[in-house]
């Protein structure tokens, strides 16, 4: 299992499907990403396009939310994506109650 950790938010800005090429591109060459040639070329072998996500407004949360806390609120069967989930208003929300009271 991975962290199984909140770390933080991000506002989703836009969602575009290009090309591999395309995206590469785009992407400023992996810099926006974070990746290197070889990473972005692995993970889209085999692939003609990739859904590039582009985000801001980033913030990382003093101390994470760990799964369980996450639970404690959604129901114990609440099973996060591995990296990106949107929240409705009430769910964030509640992790900022959460980290408030987690920070006191």
């Amino acid at each position: 299992m991975p962290v199984a950790e909140l770390l933080g938010i991000v506002r989703v800005v836009k969602r575009e499907r290009l090309p591999i090429d395309r995206l590469w591109q785009t992407s400023e060459q992996g810099r926006l990403a974070r990746v290197s040639r070889q990473q972005f070329e692995t993970y889209y072998t085999n692939q003609e396009s990739g859904i590039g996500v582009w985000v801001g407004g980033a913030e990382l949360f003093p101390s994470p939310i760990a799964l369980p806390r996450l639970r404690q609120n959604w129901g114990p069967r609440w099973q996060p994506p591995q990296q990106i989930q949107q929240l409705s208003t009430e769910q964030a929300l509640l992790i900022r109650r959460n980290l408030i009271a987690h920070t006191n």
